[in-house]
């Protein structure tokens, strides 16, 4: 039977609406892949509250106006796909169409888009066409950003001029169409959500504004895995996601691609380290073996110049131009490449087009780009490279190179005294984001007491600096830019000098006790999120409840070494507190929040968040002593 179509039933010499779904199911909906939806949600950059799939289909039902804006590999077309297979359901009164955007460049108007559309499914409807005004049409259009037609101009009118010209047609079908409309587009591609509006003819209050959402959760992120990564799952190889596993779409998306290859490689998942090099090695080795005018070595030697380049880029990202992949080439082989290898290696993994108006490339995947970057640092220590420590480097390390380049060093023997060799090198040149890298992971160590041997940085960048639960002693750091500080439960030695340095955001002090050793310095923010703030003074904790808050914070927000059990296990007071960590951390394993690890045998366990369980302990840091939760109850009751 027909669908009622104002008052008509269409049936299929009207408008082969059942063909049409067959036929665009068979189709690419944008650059979404075959694997199994996990559900996730959007931010409405409005009211901040998150939308299903299912909101999103309710609102176009309704009429609807929906942008939705994400990075590149994010999402966006996979929930267009969703969108589209609860709206085409038989009990479902309306007609939706799914186009993809980039096919329809030039386009001007709306009947254009829908004409082509058709025509490429070999579907006959230009009577619909005539009707598609109706409000029982709902459109799902992806790619607002594919539309741009391949132009430069450096002057920002004239680009604005170009960017609304492009969007004409989605513009059009905006003025004319009175069913629902969900529009999908990359982030940044207009200057700002006014810019969008207004060249899409909406205004604020007829549009619903959400974007995707840079990460999956940690439980989103483990049912990827489970449903998309029998290599892993089925094995039992990752029964949980460590702190360190990808979250980003383009990550895990990767991880997909190269799972069982680096499944494979004994250890693989043991730890960050092992992780990263056993799928950087498989990248490389399956890019060669397509490849055969490239060796793996190759391979790796331009992606690190790539990674190394980038840190000079106003966006930590690219552009890399063809120059760039000329001179990477030509640095790892000796020879220049031709036109070819330039196109091949603009499409090795991690590398995507900036926009569909440019040739440049940039790095789309952040955890690749930092591991590039932390191997790169590794590289310098077997290969002496001196010319690097004359370089100017704007991008510092993310948590991710940071954790690579800790557990290589502090696993190495020596590692300690021969990178921070090289940082003080670095610092002696000109590349004081070099030496901040070596710094940051050097701090990481899971240690009681870090001496930096007098080591001084001055004018670095660093994305992240943990003192926590340590004693610092002979570093000084000066004109440098520190976007997170941790120092709960950390002791600077009088050797340890900050002076003049800029520090977003500090854990563990109040914001009337900064430490002697911060001088004059500017402290932006400070986290209340610790064990030395206010918030913790004024609720006036129990001896257990501060222990158990510092064991939550060391197992699931801190990164490092803090994890293991001998540093979960320390701290001030005779044997009756020691006692009293032992039995807080056996409650901790009772009520499944950790996981305990032995890596390959060791004797000391390291514990990890387990599934779905930061939600419910950030809850019980937000809430304290208010909380109900049934394990801060059952450790209040515990009287030393």
């Amino acid at each position: 039977m027909g669908r009622n179509f104002e008052g008509k039933v269409l049936k299929g010499e009207y408008f082969a609406y059942d063909n049409y779904l067959t036929m665009r199911r068979q189709k690419p909906f944008g650059s979404s892949g075959q694997e199994d939806y996990v559900r996730v949600t959007y931010h409405n950059k409005r009211d901040g509250k998150e939308l299903s799939v299912e909101d999103i289909a309710g609102l176009l039902k309704k009429g609807g106006k929906v942008i939705l804006e994400g990075a590149s590999g994010t999402g966006k077309s996979r929930c267009v796909r969703e969108v589209f297979e609860i709206l085409s359901g038989a009990a479902q009164a309306h007609y939706v169409i799914s186009v993809n955007l980039g096919e329809h460049g030039g386009a001007k108007r709306a009947q254009e888009i829908l004409a082509r559309h058709f025509e490429d499914l070999g579907i006959e409807a230009d009577k619909v066409l005539k009707s598609f005004d109706s409000s029982h049409f709902v459109y799902l259009l992806d790619g607002f950003d594919e539309m741009e037609q391949k132009s430069w101009n450096r002057d920002m009118q004239s680009m604005r001029y170009i960017r609304a010209n492009s969007v004409q047609a989605l513009r059009d079908m905006v003025d004319r169409a009175q069913g629902g409309i969900l529009i999908t587009g990359r982030e940044y591609f207009f200057n700002s959500d006014e810019e969008m509006l207004s060249c899409l003819g909406l205004d604020e209050k007829q549009a619903v504004l959400l974007e995707c959402h840079p990460e999956f959760t940690e439980m989103e992120a483990l049912e990827f895995v489970s449903r998309n990564m029998p290599e892993i799952s089925e094995n039992k190889k990752l029964e949980l996601l460590p702190v360190w596993f990808p979250r980003s779409p383009l990550s895990i998306r990767l991880l997909q691609e190269y799972g069982e290859d680096v499944c494979s490689v004994k250890h693989s998942l043991d730890n960050i380290c092992s992780f990263w090099h056993a799928l950087l090695e498989k990248i490389c080795e399956r890019e060669a073996g397509m490849h055969p005018e490239l060796s793996p070595e190759v391979i790796k030697e331009v992606l690190f110049y790539l990674a190394d380049m980038t840190r000079d880029c106003v966006d930590g990202v690219g552009p890399i131009t063809r120059t760039d992949f000329s001179e990477a080439f030509t640095k790892a082989t000796g020879a220049a490449p031709d036109a070819g290898m330039i196109e091949l290696l603009q499409g090795l993994p991690s590398l995507g087009k900036i926009s569909e108006t440019s040739p440049d490339r940039q790095f789309t995947d952040r955890f690749i780009l930092d591991g590039l970057r932390a191997e790169s640092i590794i590289q310098l220590s077997l290969v002496w490279t001196p010319e690097v420590f004359q370089k100017e480097w704007k991008h510092p390390l993310n948590q991710t190179g940071q954790s690579i380049l800790a557990e290589y060093i502090e696993k190495k023997e020596d590692g300690k005294a021969t990178f921070l060799y090289l940082a003080r090198n670095a610092s002696l040149g000109k590349n004081q984001v070099l030496a901040s890298d070596i710094v940051a992971a050097v701090s990481m160590f899971s240690v009681e007491v870090m001496d930096f041997q007098n080591m001084s940085v001055d004018g670095g960048h660093f994305s992240s600096l943990s003192f926590a639960g340590k004693k610092i002693r002979h570093l000084i750091i000066s004109d440098s830019m520190i976007e997170r500080m941790d120092l709960t439960d950390g002791r600077m030695a009088d050797s340890v000098k900050f002076r003049n340095c800029y520090i977003s955001t500090v854990n563990g002090i109040s914001p009337d006790g900064v430490p002697p050793q911060l001088q004059e310095c500017e402290v932006k923010q400070v986290e209340r999120l610790a064990m030395a703030t206010p918030l913790m003074e004024r609720a006036r904790l129990s001896v257990s409840q501060k222990i158990l808050v510092s064991m939550i914070r060391k197992i699931f927000i801190q990164p490092g070494g803090e994890h293991r059990e001998s540093m979960l296990l320390r701290g001030r007071g005779g044997p009756a507190r020691k006692k009293l960590r032992q039995d807080i951390l056996v409650m901790l394993k009772e009520e499944k929040l950790v996981t305990e690890i032995r890596e390959n045998g060791a004797v000391e366990a390291i514990y990890e968040p387990a599934p779905g369980a930061t939600e419910r302990m950030n809850k019980m840091l937000t809430e304290l002593t208010v909380s109900k939760d049934s394990l801060w109850l059952k450790v209040s009751e515990v009287i030393l």
